[in-house]
């Protein structure tokens, strides 16, 4: 698998046999996608344990629509690193292929090396965030001790104005505990030390660097709807409840009348 991602620039994953990932979920995405896929895989291969196809369903959910153009890659065996790359194209599907669920990918760095991190091993899809070991360990692949950037990326170095205290101790909160909650009177800098936190974490998880080395560009796409968009700011009724958090029932009109069909929540958005 590895040397077919490297050598043709693409990264790649298998259950090729259940079809073009895009004609079997249609408009559908989320959990509806994710069990259409793990449907898809037990009536390919019947022998495979259900909670497996499940797993299996979800990883293809995963690439088809949450692997994006400009995201970053690690492709690896174990712990054993082959390369790092940033995703240039689509989801396409190559029927003939071993591994025909594809994205082409531009390769930043092919070195070998070995990160401590041992999250992910018997996954063949997995999201990987500063909180798992590799973040500074690509940085420092793709920058470089010094700060400088990989030749014609065209990005510039950080140029390092810190963070206040407040929001370097939400930062640490968030890797640690997946969330966090600010509370105090008004006006005491809760939405301030928020967004600053948010806009770090935002910029580092996308860009590998730091806010204030982001060009004005690139800061605009993290905060305007769209492909880039990272960033996002609500104002939470009283009368919210699990639908509008999570996910939902929401009326939808087709040809046939009025239909009610899952709908994601702030957090799934």
């Amino acid at each position: 698998t590895l040397e077919f991602m490297l050598q043709n620039n693409v990264v790649a994953i298998g259950w090729t046999a259940i079809g073009d990932l895009k004609e079997l979920v249609g408009e559908r995405t989320g959990k509806n996608a994710q069990h259409l896929l793990r449907d898809g895989i037990l009536a390919e291969w019947p022998e495979t344990a259900p909670s497996a196809a499940g797993r299996g369903g979800a990883q293809l959910q995963r690439f088809l629509h949450q692997v994006s153009e400009d995201d970053y890659v690690v492709v690896a065996r174990g712990q054993q690193v082959f390369g790092i790359g940033q995703v240039t194209g689509p989801y396409q599907y190559q029927p003939d292929a071993t591994y025909g669920h594809q994205r082409s990918v531009t390769w930043l760095d092919r070195t070998d090396w070995k990160t401590t991190s041992k999250r992910g091993l018997q996954t063949t899809l997995y999201e990987l965030t500063d909180a798992f070991g590799y973040h500074d360990a690509v940085v420092h692949r793709l920058h470089g001790t010094s700060g400088r950037s990989p030749a014609g990326l065209g990005i510039d170095p950080p140029r390092g104005a810190p963070l206040s205290a407040t929001a370097q101790t939400v930062l640490k909160q968030v890797h640690r505990k997946g969330q966090v909650l600010l509370y105090g009177p008004p006006g005491t800098g809760k939405t301030f030390h928020a967004m600053q936190a948010a806009q770090e974490l935002a910029a580092q998880g996308r860009h590998g660097r730091s806010w204030s080395g982001l060009r004005e560009a690139e800061r605009n796409a993290l905060k305007q709807p769209g492909g880039a968009q990272r960033i996002w700011t609500c104002t939470f009724h009283p009368a919210y409840g699990y639908e509008d958090f999570v996910e939902g029932l929401r009326p939808r009109p087709t040809d046939a009348g009025l239909t009610f069909e899952p709908a994601a929540g702030l957090f799934r958005r």
